[in-house]
């Protein structure tokens, strides 16, 4: 059987920067996959927590919307924001998570500065 494509592209990076200390950035691509130069698929996302004074990534995934439900490393992240709460010297990053095939989207919120989810339960790709 051959595959559906023969090229992936990154496209359309957003970075979120958090400025100062610990300076942690989130890099989100759109997955375009390609078959002799022609788009055949462009609904995948690779999302990253970066800390770039360590050179390390605290989080990364692969969505795809047409994965099995159970893949436990397969959902969509998007970024949305950065947020502190008064008291508390952590840092968090709200975000939107979806899982396969008609998933309608669960806010989550993670810990910016280790990567670990604290509101939903799901599995980064391991590091």
């Amino acid at each position: 059987m051959l595959a559906p494509y023969d090229s992936i592209e990154l496209a359309h990076p957003l970075v979120l920067k958090l400025r100062g200390s610990p300076g942690i950035e989130v890099i989100n691509y759109q997955v375009v996959f390609k078959k002799a130069g022609v788009v055949a698929d462009d609904r995948g996302s690779l999302c990253f927590i970066v800390n770039p004074q360590t050179r390390r990534i605290l989080f990364g995934n692969f969505g795809h919307p047409e994965w099995a439900p159970g893949a436990e490393h397969v959902f969509a992240l998007f970024p949305r924001l950065f947020f502190s709460i008064v008291g508390d010297p952590r840092i968090y990053l709200l975000a939107v998570h979806y899982g396969a095939w008609e998933s309608m989207g669960t806010w989550v919120v993670l810990d910016a500065q280790d990567g670990k989810p604290l509101t939903v339960p799901i599995t980064p790709l391991a590091n």
